[in-house]
């Protein structure tokens, strides 16, 4: 398969080295290609063994069984053919690589082991092996327990010998109230870094030239979709949850966000909605120019109307 260059923020991504990386893009930006040859690259940079084997071991993540077959295994396939890099076994879900590539002065031992996260038996063999690392395919589906969970699993293999070890994944943007939002966005954890690439529509957007009718893709595609997934799937920007009935949905971090300090001498105000059994608030400060700055908001849902009460009364 004749791939042409990553875009810059692929490159970046597929060259890094952290505990765990996350690219995020618009859908077609080439991002899935760059995180499944991410496995190849750190196979290939294990340090061999004193018998002059590299062995490694990586498993590759999917919500659903169907979503592992219909898509990641198949673009795994086409990235790594049966020909080339040996038989992959179905019935096991595993692509051992058994070989020596030319120039590289010792052998390879890779496997690579696919698991789905509605199967029980996978997941229960998910979370007992050990692994050099791990890839989550479209890692905004995945539980948050099951990524917290790998991040013990990865290293343990070959043991104490790791030249890398860490989870990585691809993903179209998530929501802003997601765990991938509070960690890689709000939070800054060391050994943690979120790859963002340009929007379809950007004039820097990645891998144009390998889609069907280049920018047009993008173009149609935005035309057609709702707006909000438009928003995630053309524009790569977080999204909200759809449930219930956005309030505001045209609302865009580049647009409507901004970073401010509040005016610490001035007072501070709250704002509450107490109806239903999903009670809010925001706290912002109304600027001399009567502009209001939200500063923070609070959400608390199911919550009973005695700890509404009581919030309110603090």
């Amino acid at each position: 398969m004749a791939l042409k260059p990553f875009g810059p923020i692929a490159w970046q991504f597929y060259n890094a080295n952290n505990e765990f990386d996350l690219i995020m893009g618009p859908v077609g930006s080439g991002k899935t290609t760059a995180a499944a040859m991410r496995v190849m690259r750190h196979a290939y940079e294990q340090k061999p063994d004193p018998d002059g084997v590299a062995r490694t071991r990586f498993a590759v993540v999917r919500s659903t069984r169907r979503q592992l077959n219909d898509t990641t295994i198949k673009t795994w396939r086409e990235l790594f053919p049966d020909n080339e890099y040996g038989e992959f076994r179905e019935t096991a879900m595993t692509h051992h690589w058994r070989f020596t590539p030319k120039g590289l002065g010792h052998a390879i031992d890779c496997e690579v082991v696919f698991r789905a996260l509605d199967d029980a038996a996978d997941k229960v063999n998910l979370l007992s092996a050990e692994y050099t690392g791990s890839y989550f395919n479209e890692t905004r589906e995945i539980d948050s327990e099951i990524i917290l969970h790998m991040l013990r699993r990865v290293g343990r293999y070959p043991a104490g010998r790791c030249t890398w070890f860490g989870c990585f994944g691809d993903t179209n943007a998530f929501d802003t109230l997601s765990f991938l939002y509070e960690k890689f966005v709000l939070s800054e954890i060391p050994g943690w870094k979120l790859f963002k690439q340009p929007g379809g529509l950007d004039p820097c957007a990645e891998n144009i030239e390998n889609l069907p009718g280049g920018r047009m893709y993008y173009e149609r595609a935005a035309a057609q979709l709702p707006p909000h997934e438009s928003a995630i799937y053309v524009h790569n920007r977080h999204g909200s949850s759809r449930d219930g009935k956005p309030i505001w949905s045209s609302y865009t971090d580049t647009f409507h966000s901004a970073q401010f300090e509040h005016d610490r001498s001035g007072p501070l105000h709250i704002g509450c909605d107490n109806s239903g059994v999903n009670p809010a608030a925001v706290i912002g400060q109304k600027t001399h120019t009567g502009q209001w700055r939200i500063v923070g908001e609070f959400t608390g849902y199911p919550a009973s109307i005695r700890l509404r009460c009581s919030r309110q009364s603090r």
